[in-house]
């Protein structure tokens, strides 16, 4: 079964993601920085599904850090917007070269994009001692 997290600081946005993948594994997140913090302590997901815009940590800085803390994850995120507002993001999504949906957006075209990652090698789940 896949895992999936889902990083988005809109609470409703979160549990209608999650019961949309509910044959899938969910983990959800309300800010990057607590996503980031179990990745950190060596948690992998399949699936990434990050908003861009959200209060104390983008999108876009998720995505820098996890670059740097788990480099293999970051081909697995895909980037959810309502369109860029700030500069930073709309550099951001001029560089990016993965996956982005548009908000709103259809809930076949998400479960599809999640699906599709299915056919990806298997992660081997370590969690680190601590």
């Amino acid at each position: 079964m896949l895992r999936v997290a889902i990083v988005d600081d809109e609470a409703a946005l979160r549990r209608a993601l999650a019961r949309l993948l509910a044959d899938y594994e969910v983990a959800a997140f309300d800010c990057a920085r607590s996503f980031l913090a179990r990745v950190g302590d060596g948690e992998r997901f399949d699936v990434i599904l990050t908003d861009l815009m959200m209060p104390g940590m983008s999108g876009a800085e998720l995505h820098q850090e996890l670059a740097r803390i788990a480099p293999e994850q970051v081909a697995r995120v895909i980037v959810l917007t309502g369109g860029a507002t700030t500069d930073g993001a709309c550099r951001f999504l001029d560089a990016h070269d993965g996956l982005v949906v548009e908000k709103p957006f259809e809930r076949a075209e998400v479960v599809a994009l999640v699906r599709s990652f299915e056919a990806w090698p298997r992660l081997q789940r370590v969690r680190l001692a601590t």
